[in-house]
């Protein structure tokens, strides 16, 4: 069910490989490479070493669903020892068809991977589990911060695999950007939906009405998740994944007539599906048909100072609550931020269109394909 669900939501065979899984995909074609927070040594190495096997790159892509049905046995597992048979199904169910995971099932970047090497840490326990958690910080740096939870849900064991992650900080060959979080906690923090639908309105409310004792530290895990991601200029789904497996295992945990949210929430993750699936269809002939009508430049206003997410202007929106640059300040979104492929882009869109008022000046044209310009207001 859950192999059906992702091949339908995102198929494997209408994959493209953009944005920075275009550097993992160098690794694999055996093309020089560089370590950075985007391109983790372990992983790129993985791939290297797949590469010499299969010259087929949809490999990449397969190893990473098989990786999401692995997660999916290994919150079963964790669930089913730590809560029960009824609990641990119902996980399952819920990680079968969450959109979330759906969603980045099929990249080759270091999301799949490194979360379904922490859930078999949680299903493993011990220092079994310890070794998996510190293969997951190899591969997503930032999970070493997420020990305490980990303590909590699991043993103090395999807390310790997330200090393994500190191997790979010397091994990367630059360091991650960090804006001070005063900054970036304001726009951050009311993205809730960055853990996934029960992010949303109605999976919020979801979540308070199961919140119960014996499952609070399930809510506080997602809690955790949403406020470290929230320091992260960048904060997007891919940070979220493991406060989304919080707030599903949360919801499954329920007793008494609390366990009716849980279908609830699995209603909810069907209609996210369906919304999921039409993103495939976003290529550049839909992102056109959708422009308004706007004049059409073939440069950018003089009066406008585009702000950019990456690299990150110094002058850029995350200033802004200190002192927003002289003119006129602007954003250009493309189909890029809006198509499947490119999956942590949508999240910058998001951000931009939850944190500002947008107000559409002009369609830039570029050889990669229109722009629309927006004038951004506090």
């Amino acid at each position: 069910m859950a192999l059906l669900t992702r091949l339908v939501a995102v198929p494997l065979w209408r994959h493209r490989f953009e944005g920075h899984e275009l550097e993992y995909l160098s690794a694999f074609n055996g093309d020089p490479w560089e370590s950075s927070t985007r391109v983790y040594p372990l992983l790129a190495e993985l791939y290297a070493l797949m590469g010499l096997l299969f010259s087929n790159s949809y490999g990449l892509v397969a190893l990473n669903l098989f990786a999401s049905l692995l997660g999916i046995f290994a919150g079963f597992h964790w669930a089913r020892k730590k809560w029960g048979d009824s609990t641990a199904w119902m996980l399952a169910i819920l990680l079968t068809l969450s959109p979330t995971h759906a969603f980045w099932s099929t990249s080759i970047y270091n999301v799949t991977l490194p979360q379904t090497a922490l859930l078999c840490g949680l299903a493993l326990g011990g220092w079994r589990g310890a070794i998996a958690v510190a293969l997951a910080c190899n591969m997503r740096i930032e999970l070493l911060l997420l020990a305490p939870i980990i303590a909590l849900l699991s043993d103090w064991r395999v807390a310790t695999g997330c200090a393994a992650g500190l191997c790979a900080w010397p091994l990367m060959g630059s360091a991650p950007n960090i804006t001070p979080p005063l900054e970036v906690l304001p726009v951050n923090m009311g993205l809730t939906e960055m853990l996934g639908p029960l992010g949303s309105t109605i999976g919020l409310l979801l979540l308070l009405l199961a919140l119960q004792r014996h499952n609070f530290q399930l809510a506080l895990g997602a809690a955790a998740v949403h406020l470290i991601g929230s320091c992260f200029d960048d904060y997007g789904t891919r940070h979220g994944l493991f406060g989304a497996f919080c707030g599903m295992a949360l919801l499954a945990s329920c007793t008494g007539w609390r366990r009716t949210l849980a279908p609830l929430a699995c209603a909810l993750f069907v209609f996210e599906l369906a919304g999921l699936h039409d993103q495939v269809r976003m290529t550049a002939a839909h992102f056109s048909s959708e422009l308004p009508e706007l004049p059409r430049v073939a440069q950018m206003p003089a009066e406008c100072h585009e702000i950019l997410d990456d690299p990150l202007d110094e002058r850029s929106h995350w200033r802004a609550r200190k002192a927003w640059p002289s003119g006129t300040v602007c954003w250009g979104e493309e189909r890029i931020h809006r198509a499947w492929t490119t999956r942590g882009l949508q999240d910058r869109r998001t951000r931009m269109h939850r944190s500002y008022n947008l107000k559409p000046r002009a369609i830039l044209e570029l050889e990669s394909g229109p722009r629309l310009i927006y004038e951004v207001q506090k």
